[in-house]
């Protein structure tokens, strides 16, 4: 397994590299790492004499074998080129000049250099390569064994293997709790929150995080856990920098719902990312499957042709009217539902004048014949509203 020297530069021990040349080729795969000190010295050994460097290996050297001989750094760079290595990590101990030739030959081949810190040892920069690459390995398996479980359909026996995988200690009790940040979340971010979660969560519990897409499943297992006290520990875990949308699914005791927990958390994740993009009701840190209302029904089925043919009819007079008048009565109707039909809230979180509301609500009725102060006609309006609402975000699940 591969990681990109881009992704190993996400992790915060390598934030501290200097980068000298190569930007554009900061994409190069990174498999392994390796030294060079001793191999190009002609005294110890003969001069020119490469064994140890294979095609994507990122390469660390003190330049010790050019303290006597600085022109030798530039056949370094050419040999690790032509070996098609990741990229070489200068440890300049010997203080020795970097020409500028060489820069320029690095940038043209699109090689990166770093330069790193004299105290930093060459061991420790090592295990933490392979641990990066072990962290993308891990990664790159549990979203293929999560995309499984979402997406194919598979027996009792089959889930439970599979969740196994993602969570080996499995206990009697377990959840899925679903990371949705705004900008995607990086492995370095993932492996802090396991960190984190090592320190604070309950004794006995286990637990791990399953970089998925450009989020992340924090997935729990204790064998009493309280539900309550490991929500309010889970949102403790989320870095504030990531601001994460936060959904939780229910507490499940059978290994074979483990697509159940997934997928219900996915849901609250979802409905949480879209009342934290639209209002600012100081929503609670994340939301809960069993909060969702209406939306446990609709999600596993929105891609059903009857629900956005249901909603279509209802909306497209609306959706019309806003096209020729330059109008906003889809908008007021979309933020209206998700208000809960408060119109004073809505004023409240919008700046507008009540007023304005309900000349707006009074012509969507006028458009669709339905009434949105009649019980039986708002439920109509709701439910073309957030089939709309969930159809139109194109939101990942």
């Amino acid at each position: 397994m591969n990681i990109s020297m881009n992704e190993l530069l996400c992790f915060d021990y390598f934030k501290g590299l200097r980068l000298l040349a190569g930007r554009d080729g900061l994409s190069r795969p990174v498999s392994s790492c390796g030294m060079l000190d001793y191999e190009l010295d002609p005294q110890l050994n003969k001069k020119f004499f490469y064994t140890n460097f294979k095609p994507y290996t990122l390469t660390l050297s003190s330049l010790f074998f050019a303290k006597d001989n600085p022109f030798q750094i530039m056949d370094a760079v050419k040999y690790l080129v032509s070996q098609e290595g990741s990229g070489l990590i200068i440890k300049n101990v010997f203080r020795l000049p970097i020409h500028e030739s060489i820069i320029r030959y690095a940038d043209y081949k699109n090689f990166p250099l770093f330069l790193m810190d004299d105290f930093i040892m060459f061991e420790d920069v090592i295990i933490q390569v392979f641990q990066c690459i072990n962290a993308v390995s891990g990664a790159a398996s549990a979203e293929s064994v999560l995309d499984r479980l979402l997406y194919q359909d598979t027996n009792a026996s089959e889930k439970e293997l599979l969740a196994r995988q993602l969570l080996p200690s499995l206990h009697n009790q377990y959840l899925a709790v679903h990371l949705r940040p705004e900008t995607g979340i990086s492995i370095d971010a993932s492996e802090k929150i396991k960190a984190k979660a090592a320190r604070t969560l309950p004794a006995g519990t286990s637990y791990t995080v399953a970089h998925y897409r450009r989020g992340a499943f924090l997935l729990l297992s204790n064998d009493a856990p309280t539900e309550a006290g490991l929500f309010e520990t889970v949102a403790e875990l989320v870095p504030e920098e990531l601001c994460c949308s936060i959904g939780m699914g229910m507490v499940h005791f059978k290994p074979e719902e483990f697509d159940t927990a997934i997928k219900e958390s996915l849901f609250a994740s979802t409905i949480h990312y879209l009342e934290n993009k639209r209002f600012h009701l100081g929503k609670a840190p994340y939301l809960c499957y069993n909060d969702l209302g209406i939306y446990r029904a609709l999600l596993p089925v929105l891609s059903l042709p009857a629900l956005t043919s249901y909603s279509r009819q209802i909306l497209e007079p609306v959706a019309e009217f806003d096209a020729e008048n330059k109008g906003k009565l889809l908008e007021t109707l979309l933020l209206f539902v998700q208000c809960g039909g408060d119109l004073h809230l809505l004023s409240r979180e919008t700046g507008q004048h009540e007023n304005t509301i309900r000349y707006r609500l009074k012509k969507i009725s006028a458009l669709t014949g339905l009434q949105y102060q009649k019980p039986a006609h708002y439920e109509e309006l709701a439910l073309a509203a957030r089939i709309y609402l969930l159809s139109q975000e194109n939101l990942p699940l």
